[in-house]
Formats: C-alpha cells, structure tokens, sequence
C-alpha cells in the first residue's frame, strides 16, 4: 500500500514538474521573442526595411578599424531623392512611396557584404566594402541608371525617379562623422555639377592638417 501511495505521488510530481516545465518553455520562447524584436528595433529601420543611423555609424567604426588592420579600400555612398523631384512632385505620400522604392533598389543591387541603412530624412547609406573609389562610381553610375529607368505613376503623370549620389572613401584618418559628412558632400557637389547625379568628396588635402590637429 505505500509502494501503490509512493507511485501515486511520484506520478502527481511529475506531472507538476511537466506542467511547469512547459510553462518555462513559453515563458522562454515568449522572452526571447520580445528580445529579438528590440534588437531588430535597434538596428533596423521598420519604416523602409534596411538598417537604421546607430546600425551604420557601428558598422563604419568596425571598417575603419578592419581597414587599419588589413589595409583594403572601402567606400561609402550616401543617396538621396533627387531634391528637384521632391520640390516638383511636393506631395508627401507620393515622396514617402518614393522613397520606399529607392530603398528596395538599393537592397536589390547590392552584394551581400553591403551595409543598406537608413541614414535620416529620407537619405540612404551603402558602405561599399572592398569597393574602392573607381568601382564606387561605377556602383553609383549603374544605380543611377537603375532608378532613372523605374518610373513611378501619381495620378495621371508618369515620373522618372531620378537620384543624387555622394561618394567618399573610409578613410582611418577620419572619425565616421567626418566620413558621413564627406559623404553629404559629395551629394551637394553632385548637384552643383548639373551633368552628373552622382560626385566624389575625397577631402585628401586636409587630411595632413587633420593629422597635425590631432598631434
């Protein structure tokens, strides 16, 4: 008989050990999921599908630092809507749709080793690695070509979707704000030359007096 009543309690224990054994596993599951979505949040940018400002920032500080150490050419280019689109079509949804479809182009073209990342504002961010500048521009030229040819329909009128593009080199002399800004400018400097969409800003002449400064 206590043999029969010892069974009967091992039974009932494993039974409890079993249920709370599974409530664990979906307390687990249901932790981790809600740990992935705040990782993904933290480096993904939800609105357009690439990489967010913090994601690319940290992969441009690891470049500079793989590029001290094994010395290969990376670029960065940073692209945006063309701004004369964006003043003649001056609807926001039309832009935002626009701009959705920049973001998918870009995912489209690049390589597996490209970083896509929302910079802010609508402006986007490819690091190009093992890309150096010549193959940079070509980059650039061939994406040009790409949106130029994907027309958007608003309402009764057919726009060409047209870009403008900066492209500077990672260079370990600079910190990776001045390697973003340098970026920037190489977009303004695409829209000062009205015959191309796309300009390097490579900033190499000050790169001895940046070096003095920091001595």
């Amino acid at each position: 008989a206590i043999a029969a009543s010892l069974e009967g309690d091992v039974a009932k224990l494993n039974s409890i050990l079993k249920k709370q054994s599974t409530q664990m596993r979906s307390l687990y599951d249901d932790t981790a999921k809600i740990v992935k979505n705040v990782e993904n949040e933290t480096i993904f940018d939800n609105r357009f599908g690439v990489y967010n400002k913090r994601y690319l920032m940290t992969k441009i500080e690891q470049e500079i630092e793989l590029i001290t150490e094994f010395k290969h050419k990376s670029s960065l280019i940073m692209i945006e809507l063309s701004r004369e689109l964006t003043s003649s079509v001056n609807n926001e949804k039309a832009i935002t749709l626009m701009t959705r479809t920049i973001a998918r182009l870009l995912l489209k073209t690049s390589r597996r080793s490209d970083t896509v990342a929302h910079y802010g504002n609508g402006v986007f961010a490819m690091l190009l690695k093992h890309t150096d500048i010549t193959s940079a521009q070509k980059a650039s030229e061939r994406l040009c070509e790409l949106v130029s040819n994907s027309n958007f329909f608003l309402a009764d009128r057919e726009i060409q979707l047209k870009i403008s593009i900066g492209i500077t080199d990672i260079a370990t002399l600079y910190s990776v704000e001045e390697i973003v800004v340098s970026a920037m400018d190489g977009i303004e400097k695409a829209y000062a030359d009205k015959k191309m969409d796309y300009a390097v800003s490579l900033r190499k002449q000050d790169a001895e007096s940046t070096q003095e400064q920091k001595i």
